[in-house]
C-alpha cells in the first residue's frame, strides 16, 4: 500500500494532462463530441483516483495555513474556472434562452411555431442591418429562436454598408433595414416591419401552395368587408387576414355560386336568407365545403329567423335570446351585463383547435346562445361559454327588468361542426333528379372543377313560401363528407372597436384557420405589445454601454483599492 501512496502522484500528473488536453481539444474543434467526453471523464477519474490514495497526504495540506492562503486559494479558483469552463462547453452544446420580458416579446409564438415546424422546403432569410440600428439586435434573438425551432429556415444577417456588393446583388438600396425571404424562384420582402408577426405572415405567404379565397356573402345588410372606418367595421379583421394567405371575395349565394370558395362567411346579416339561398349554401357545406356564421342577437337590428332554424342541420341550436352575465368578476369590472369577458375564470373554452391554444379572455359585446345539438353523422363541439352567473334571457324588450327565470348556468355561444356524413344535412334535389351517390373526402377538394357556377333564374321578388329550395341546389352537386361549419353568437367580437382585445383577433383568424385547414396557423398571434419596451438609438446605446462595462465595475474596483489602501497605511 505504502508503494501505491507514493506513485499517487503519477495519477494527479495524468489527471492534469487528461484536463489540459480536453480543454485543448475543445477550443480548437469547439464541439463536445465523443473524444471530448472521454478526456472529460478520464480526468475525472483520474484525479479522483489522485485524491483517494494519497488522501491523508492532501487533508494535512489542506489544513496547513499556507493551502488556506496561498496554494488553496490558487487550488480553489482553478476549480471555479473549471467549472465555469465546463457549464459553458454544455451551454454551447445544448443552449437554452429564458425571456423574462413582461410580454414575453423575445420567445417564438405558438403560431410562429407551428408555421416553422410545417415548412418542408429549404427557407433562406437575408436580413440587412446596420450594426446601430435597433431592429438588428431584436432580429438576432428572433434568428435564434427560429434556429430553436426547425433546421429548414436559414438566417443570415448582413450589414449593407460592410458587404454593399451583395446588398446591391439584392437590390437593397437603404442602410434602414431589409429582410429578404426566399424559397426557390419566390421571394417575399419585409421593409417596414421585421416583428415576428410580419416575419411569420411572409413565411406563410412564401410557403403556402396559394391563397384561400374567403367569399364574403353580400345582399343581406351584411357589413362591408372592406370597411375600416366605422365603430363595427371589419376592415381590420380582413386586413388581418390579407396579411397571411387570404384573399377576401364578394359573392351572392344565388349569382356567384361557390364553386371558388376555401370557405363561405356568413356574417352579420340584417334581413332574412331566400329559402333557395339556404339549400344552395346546405348543398355547398354537403359537398365538403366550408362555412362560418357570425349573428348578433334580434335586439341589435338583425331579422333572420329562417337561417337562425336552417343551421340546425348542422348541429347547432341557436336561441332568440340575449345572454346576459352577472359573475363577480363582471360586477368588478363594472360591466355592463350584456357585455360578455370570456376565458378563464369568467368563462370556459372547450376542447377544440380553435380555441386549445388561446391563453387569454375574449369579449362578446352582445350574443345568443348557441349550443350543441347532438346528431349522428356530425361531430358538433361548444367552443366558448359564459361563467355558471349568466343566463339566456329571451325577453328582449328593453324595458323590461331581466332576471334569470329558470337559474343561472353556464351558456353555450359558439359551435363548430364536422360533417361526416352529408346525407344528415338533407339538401333538397329537384324534382325528377337522381339523388348522386357521396364520392369519399379524398377523391376531390371544393373548388377543384373548373366549370363555371350553375345560372339560377329565380324570381325574388315572389313570396318566400312560394319558392323552391331545391332550385338553389347547383345541377353538378355531389355530397362529399369533410365539410365544417362554425356558428357564432356574436359578430361584434371580430369588428374594429374589440378586434384589438385580449385574443378576439386570435379567435377569429384561428377560425377562418381551421376552415381553412391550416393547422399551422392555429394558436395566439405574434403581434406582442411590447408596453415596455424601450428603444435606444446609438448614442445611447454607447452611453448604456460605458456604464455598464465600465463605471459599475469601476466603481467598485475603485472602492476596494481604498479599502486595500486604507488597510495598508493607516
Amino acid at each position: 500500500m505504502d508503494v501505491v501512496k507514493r506513485f499517487a502522484w503519477v495519477f494527479g500528473v495524468l489527471g492534469l494532462i487528461m484536463g489540459v488536453a480536453a480543454g485543448s481539444y475543445y477550443f480548437l474543434f469547439q464541439e463536445f463530441d465523443n473524444w471530448q467526453t472521454a478526456l472529460t471523464i478520464s480526468t475525472g477519474v483520474l484525479l479522483s483516483t489522485y485524491l483517494f490514495l494519497d488522501r491523508e497526504s492532501v487533508s494535512d495540506a489542506a489544513q496547513s495555513r499556507q493551502f488556506r492562503y496561498g496554494t488553496g486559494a490558487l487550488s480553489l479558483v482553478i476549480i471555479a474556472l473549471c467549472l465555469t469552463v465546463g457549464v459553458n462547453m454544455l451551454a454551447n452544446k445544448k443552449p437554452k434562452r429564458w425571456d423574462f420580458t413582461s410580454d414575453q416579446r423575445f420567445t417564438i409564438s405558438e403560431k410562429t411555431v407551428g408555421v416553422l415546424k410545417g415548412i418542408t422546403e429549404p427557407v433562406t432569410i437575408t436580413a440587412f442591418f446596420t450594426p446601430w440600428d435597433p431592429n438588428d439586435a431584436a432580429f438576432r434573438l428572433l434568428k435564434d429562436g427560429i434556429a430553436e425551432n426547425t433546421d429548414k429556415v436559414t438566417v443570415t444577417m448582413v450589414n449593407p454598408l460592410a458587404d454593399p456588393e451583395r446588398a446591391e446583388a439584392m437590390d437593397v438600396k437603404t442602410d434602414r433595414g431589409v429582410v429578404i425571404l426566399s424559397l426557390g424562384d419566390k421571394q417575399q420582402r419585409l421593409d417596414k416591419d421585421f416583428d415576428q408577426k410580419a416575419l411569420t405572415d411572409a413565411l406563410i405567404r412564401l410557403t403556402s401552395g396559394g391563397d384561400h379565397k374567403i367569399c364574403w356573402m353580400e345582399g343581406h345588410g351584411e357589413p362591408d368587408p372592406d370597411d375600416d372606418g366605422g365603430r363595427d367595421a371589419f376592415g381590420s379583421a380582413v386586413i388581418a387576414l390579407e396579411n397571411g394567405n387570404y384573399t377576401i371575395a364578394k359573392r351572392q349565394a344565388l349569382v356567384d355560386g361557390f364553386d371558388t370558395c376555401t370557405a363561405v362567411a356568413i356574417v352579420r346579416p340584417q334581413t332574412d336568407w331566400f329559402p333557395p339561398e339556404l339549400e344552395a349554401v346546405a348543398a355547398y357545406v354537403a359537398s365538403g365545403g366550408k362555412l362560418l356564421v357570425m349573428l348578433d342577437p334580434d335586439v341589435q337590428g338583425s331579422d333572420t329567423p329562417n337561417l337562425v332554424a336552417d343551421l340546425a342541420r348542422y348541429g347547432a341550436k341557436v336561441g332568440n335570446d340575449l345572454v346576459i352575465e352577472d359573475s363577480p368578476v363582471s360586477q368588478q369590472m363594472n360591466l355592463p351585463p350584456y357585455i360578455l369577458m370570456l376565458g378563464e375564470p369568467a368563462g370556459s373554452f372547450g376542447s377544440h383547435p380553435i380555441v386549445d391554444k388561446l391563453h387569454s379572455f375574449v369579449i362578446f359585446e352582445g350574443s345568443r346562445s348557441v349550443s350543441a345539438d347532438a346528431v349522428p353523422g356530425r361531430e358538433v363541439t361548444e367552443l366558448i361559454q359564459t361563467s355558471e352567473y349568466a343566463w339566456a334571457e329571451t325577453d328582449l324588450d328593453p324595458a323590461t327588468p331581466k332576471s334569470p327565470d329558470e337559474g343561472q348556468r353556464r351558456v353555450p355561444l359558439a359551435i363548430a361542426a364536422t360533417i361526416s356524413d352529408p346525407a344528415t344535412i338533407g339538401v333538397r334535389t329537384r324534382p325528377g333528379d337522381v339523388p348522386p351517390a357521396p364520392v369519399e373526402a379524398a377523391d376531390t377538394d371544393v373548388g377543384d372543377t373548373d366549370a363555371p357556377p350553375p345560372t339560377v333564374a329565380l324570381d325574388l321578388s315572389a313570396g318566400r313560401t312560394e319558392m323552391d329550395p331545391s332550385k338553389g341546389v347547383p345541377a353538378n352537386f355531389v355530397p362529399k363528407e369533410g365539410g365544417r361549419v362554425v356558428v357564432f353568437g356574436d359578430a361584434d367580437f371580430a369588428g374594429g372597436s374589440n378586434l384589438g382585445e385580449g385574443n378576439d383577433k386570435d379567435l377569429f383568424i384561428n377560425t377562418i384557420a381551421w376552415l381553412s385547414d391550416e393547422a399551422s396557423q392555429l394558436g395566439e398571434q405574434d403581434d406582442k405589445t411590447a408596453k415596455n419596451k424601450i428603444s435606444l438609438d446609438a448614442i445611447s446605446g454607447a452611453l448604456v454601454g460605458l456604464v455598464a462595462l465600465f463605471l459599475v465595475p469601476g466603481t467598485f474596483a475603485s472602492l476596494g483599492f481604498a479599502m486595500l489602501a486604507r488597510r495598508r497605511f493607516l
